[in-house]
């Protein structure tokens, strides 16, 4: 299987069955007013975003031999990265954007606290941030190509940003954010267990801890962890932005 064949199946697909079950989804009492617009602007906001955050952190990762995909399993490269692989960096947002379209079917968004001090919790995210990050560039000044390291570094300012700006409605919204979450990272554990089974990509062996799920290394499901966290938490707190308090 090519790794377009791969997306085609495994991404492009299901994400179009849940659109259109989420257009075809109308409640006779939706729990939130414009609901479709705003999430899809949010969701494209948020394409937007991990395009142009996720590409030098990946073209980083195979310029240094973390991991690779064989020449004869994809279209070509613009850079280091395969074309492919630049298409699943638009994909994932809007497939998981897809799932928390028909959770927000059923489910209220509280409004937003930012305006709140908050300063307690927000010690507690400050300091839980700069222990995780420290965390992080201690791998990577052990083990400079360290893939868990490197995926620390560059992706905990993201949702340190995220937590940072209203902790609390975060812990409000956490029966929102937590499916929407869980679900896409589940699906793709198993995807992306399938496409390293199938020699789609691979990894190098130096850059992994050993520790695996199955045949999933601990780094790349950490990483589908953050990246679907920081969707379903961005686009939650870009509802929560329209919500009347009395909400």
């Amino acid at each position: 299987m090519t790794y377009l064949e791969f997306l085609l199946l495994f991404v492009i697909l299901p994400t179009s069955v849940l659109i259109i079950c989420g257009l075809l989804w109308s409640p006779q009492e939706p729990k939130q007013p414009n609901l479709r617009s705003r999430h899809w602007t949010a969701v494209l906001i948020l394409v937007g975003i991990a395009f142009v955050w996720t590409t030098p952190w990946d073209n980083y990762l195979i310029a240094v031999g973390v991991w690779h995909s064989p020449s004869d399993r994809i279209l070509g490269t613009i850079g280091y990265v395969p074309l492919e692989e630049y298409a699943f960096f638009l994909l994932m947002p809007i497939f998981i954007g897809a799932i928390l379209y028909l959770i927000l079917q059923k489910a209220r968004v509280h409004a937003t606290l930012w305006r709140q001090p908050q300063k307690r919790v927000r010690w507690i995210v400050s300091i839980t941030a700069l222990v995780c990050f420290s965390g992080g560039v201690v791998l990577l000044v052990k083990h400079p190509n360290s893939y868990l390291g490197l995926t620390v570094v560059w992706f905990l300012p993201a949702l340190f940003i995220q937590c940072i700006f209203d902790p609390l409605g975060i812990l409000r919204n956490a029966s929102i954010i937590v499916p929407a979450t869980l679900l896409p990272t589940v699906y793709l554990w198993a995807a992306d267990s399938f496409a390293i089974a199938s020699g789609i990509w691979t990894f190098d062996s130096t850059s992994l801890s050993g520790f695996m799920i199955g045949n999933l290394p601990i780094e790349e499901a950490f990483f589908f962890f953050i990246t679907s966290l920081l969707v379903a938490q961005g686009v939650t707190l870009y509802h929560s932005l329209f919500i009347a308090e009395k909400s």
